[in-house]
């Protein structure tokens, strides 16, 4: 059985790849087969569940084992259980990875 996340993954490697349009096109099957968006820019950490018809905004990080339930914005940072917002604004390349642009370090 498919899973979206399954899909979401795949799409996300393939953005990663930049493989031009195929990672859209995946972005709108799992729309259309689940009822849920999940845009092939945001990071869903191991074990997040997604129940029900939700949308989750692009370049948005949803944190491990959250469980979400309600609509995400983009730009933010979603955790806990059920899943909420804790920080909004963020730039997910220098938010995960701790990197400033240049590729120095924050510390």
């Amino acid at each position: 059985m498919l899973n979206p996340l399954w899909l979401h993954r795949i799409a996300h490697g393939l953005h990663n790849s930049h493989v031009s349009d195929v990672p859209q096109m995946m972005d709108y099957l799992i729309r259309i087969l689940f009822a849920c968006w999940l845009p092939h820019t945001a990071r869903i950490g191991a074990g997040a569940k997604i129940l029900g018809p939700v949308v989750i905004g692009r370049n948005t990080v949803i944190g491990a084992n959250a469980v979400v339930v309600t609509d995400i914005p983009s730009h933010c940072v979603a955790v806990g259980v059920p899943a909420h917002v804790i920080r909004s604004g963020i730039d997910p390349a220098t938010f995960l990875y701790h990197h400033t642009a240049a590729g120095k370090s924050l510390s």
